[in-house]
């Protein structure tokens, strides 16, 4: 049995590819759509359709999806629609059989439709003009592709019409500072024969912001001050939460307290940070190498790195001349980080260091590469460098009014040296005892002829460490004085004593001196003896412990050298007002 119709051509017949072949040549088609417009030529009338879907056997519920199905299949060759001009029988089909005799047979169809040439390929580049890998292109109907290194998405062969045609990639976007979104371009024409080119752009997303820490290196910074500016409470610092782009500018004040960072730096020297580039959107790789810095006032200091590669880089710039400056980041016009400049002549002072022996008082030994060491990498925060000189041990043991005077150190009952408590004591025995050592051991060097000779005008250090031990680890006989003692034997704590100690003869006060309120941020300042929180580490400094707080520390900044923060080996940094303030001859 075969499916027969007949059209304005004559009669067909739909043979399968088993079947032989019939005289005539079978219909050919250059496409799906083709094959449908003959099929439904041929299968016209009252006996065509009927009488295909009785041979096709199809339950389907419509003519039109019958002869889609039977025109996918003739484009396949699956089957053959041949010309015939065979009798029909009254239910259009009639057994297989040697055709009937019947009237010449019509002339040769209509020409095939020329085969279609329409092709699209979309290019995904940056604003740069740099192509975008891994771009998800979609061409309405014709499906999604991705574009390769090139930036390529090729849809080869395509049906001629019009696309909307889309490209979007995650932490991209249609400009620098914009927001993350597709690039589209609607009812694009695709014509027959042409080969149609379309670009379109996704642009790396830029920083939010740009913030600044501490080198990781520590010789590699002077002072790093992140306290000055803290954030008020419940406030926000310009990186956290990041903000909208474009929503930044750099203040007027350098005090707002925007968490923005303070460094210090010397005339000539180079300083280290880390600049760390804050994204809204995940992980993109950022556009950073368009962002440029600028320096205000410009002859202060400049940049010596001018771009960056990576999110989270090395930045360093140069000391020019003293005085106080800001640098911005700039992406295309909008500031998006900074950080401020205090940059002063490197001063140098005199140390020298001599341990005082006493008939309570034996000789104790200290390393001065060690003490120096920690001494500048305090002082240096402040632009200072200490130079220290060895004068050796002052032996005093043998002056008995010097003993007479010493034994009034202690109290009547015996004791620690110089205790704040206990037995009261007749008079000032700290000032009367220290200040005696101190007039001795001067006229001792004094009357040395040979090396070590002590130097003029320079700050002294003396190494006590009284047998029974101290009731404190240091002192000083007033603030702004040239003279210090240290009492413990010689410890990372001891030695950071010293250094506290020295701080105050360079004027640095406690927090909790009524005199240190231009010495503190004021809001730092107003955090003395308040519960210290959990700091975590950053790059320079340590983390910082839970404390019930005490008298001498600031809660917003308990490892401040001036305090006492029970950590004393890392009770280390000086912030903006202390570096303005310390003593430089």
């Amino acid at each position: 049995m075969r499916a027969r119709g007949r059209g304005q051509g004559g009669g067909f017949e739909l043979r399968t590819r088993r079947d032989p072949v019939l005289g005539a040549h079978p219909q050919k088609f250059s496409d799906r759509d083709e094959a449908l417009r003959v099929l439904r030529g041929a299968m016209v009338g009252s006996l065509g359709l009927p009488n295909l879907r009785t041979w096709c056997g199809q339950p389907l519920a419509t003519d039109a999806a019958l002869m889609q199905q039977v025109a996918d299949r003739l484009a396949l060759k699956d089957l053959r629609l041949e010309r015939t001009d065979r009798a029909w029988t009254e239910h259009g089909t009639i057994p297989d059989q040697p055709p009937a005799p019947g009237p010449t047979p019509p002339g040769p169809g209509p020409k095939p439709k020329p085969q279609v040439h329409a092709e699209l390929v979309v290019t995904v580049k940056t604003l740069d003009g740099k192509p975008v890998d891994k771009a998800t292109v979609t061409a309405g109907a014709l499906g999604t592709r991705y574009t390769g290194t090139d930036g390529v998405a090729d849809f080869g062969t395509v049906a001629p019409g019009t696309y909307d045609i889309t490209a979007e990639k995650e932490g991209h976007g249609k400009t620098r500072n914009g927001p993350v979104v597709k690039d589209e371009k609607k009812a694009v024409s695709v014509p027959d024969g042409s080969r149609t080119a379309v670009s379109l752009i996704q642009h790396p997303d830029c920083a939010n912001v740009a913030f600044f820490e501490g080198s990781t290196t520590r010789d590699r910074y002077f002072g790093f001050d992140h306290k000055t500016n803290l954030k008020p409470t419940g406030g926000t610092s310009y990186w956290d939460p990041v903000p909208a782009k474009g929503t930044l500018a750099l203040p007027g004040s350098k005090f707002t307290r925007d968490e923005a960072r303070w460094v210090s730096v010397a005339v000539g020297q180079e300083v280290e940070l880390e600049i760390n580039y804050a994204f809204k959107d995940g992980e993109c790789i950022p556009c950073i190498a368009n962002s440029t810095f600028q320096i205000i006032p410009a002859n202060i200091a400049e940049v010596l790195t001018s771009r960056i590669t990576a999110r989270k880089a090395s930045f360093r710039i140069k000391g020019k001349a003293e005085g106080e400056a800001s640098l911005k980041v700039v992406c295309d016009g909008k500031d998006i980080g900074w950080f401020h400049i205090w940059c002063k002549p490197e001063a140098t002072l005199k140390l020298d260091v001599a341990c005082i022996i006493t008939a309570r008082a034996p000789a104790s030994a200290y390393s001065l590469a060690t003490l120096g060491e920690h001494m500048n990498d305090i002082f240096r925060q402040a632009v200072l460098k200490i130079d220290l000189f060895d004068l050796g041990t002052i032996d005093l043991s043998a002056d008995a009014a010097l003993a007479t005077i010493e034994a009034n150190g202690y109290p009547p009952a015996g004791g620690q040296f110089l205790r704040k408590s206990g037995t009261p004591q007749p008079y000032n025995s700290k000032g009367l005892v220290l200040n005696a050592l101190h007039a001795k051991a001067t006229a001792a060097l004094n009357a040395r002829t040979v090396e070590p000779l002590p130097r003029p005008t320079a700050f002294r250090i003396y190494w006590y460490v009284p047998t029974a031990g101290c009731s404190i680890l240091g002192t000083v006989l007033n603030i702004g004085s040239k003279i210090s003692f240290g009492f413990q034997p010689d410890t990372a704590t001891a030695r950071n004593s010293m250094a506290h100690e020295f701080g105050h003869s360079l004027n640095l006060r406690h927090p909790s001196d009524p005199a240190s309120t231009t010495h503190y941020a004021a809001h730092n300042l107003a955090t003395l003896g308040g519960a210290v929180p959990a700091y975590a580490a950053t790059n320079t400094e340590p983390l910082s412990v839970v404390d019930a707080g005490s008298g001498n520390v600031l809660a917003n900044d308990p490892t401040n050298l001036m305090g006492y923060w029970d950590d004393r080996p890392n009770r280390k940094p000086l912030r903006y007002h202390q570096w303005t303030i310390a003593s430089r001859s």
